[in-house]
């Protein structure tokens, strides 16, 4: 059964789409992640790691094959999101792989120095 955790974030022009399956969560990013979503999309990064330890997922896997930009602040609401995962013990933390676009070549460079940030937490496909 596929169950939605906590509602998308649905903004003009930019969508962060959750779903469960398989125990995993999957978050589908899609459209423009630029200065106009950063607040939102920060805020909602931070609301998602609260339902994710309330539910005990251990994989998030992010689909980045619809996201066709992102702004340097929205990196950084990713990374901050990153940091907090891996500032916890071990046994608290759960893995963030990121599903990049062939398409996009700066998605798998950008998330390359991110995954330096937090080793052990984050894998880049």
């Amino acid at each position: 059964m596929t169950t939605t955790p906590l509602a998308p974030l649905t903004l003009t022009g930019f969508q962060a789409i959750p779903m469960i399956a398989n125990d995993v969560l999957e978050l589908a990013l899609r459209g423009n992640a630029d200065m106009r979503v950063k607040g939102a999309f920060g805020q909602y990064l931070k609301d998602l790691d609260v339902q994710i330890r309330a539910i005990g997922v251990r994989s998030v896997n992010v689909k980045m094959v619809d996201l066709y930009f992102v702004s340097s602040s929205c990196f950084q609401a990713i990374a901050s999101w990153l940091l907090l995962v891996a500032s916890r013990p071990v046994d608290a933390r759960y893995q963030v792989q990121f599903e990049t676009h062939a398409g996009q070549p700066w998605q798998k460079r950008s998330l390359e120095a991110i995954q330096r940030v937090a080793p052990g937490v984050v894998v880049v496909a």
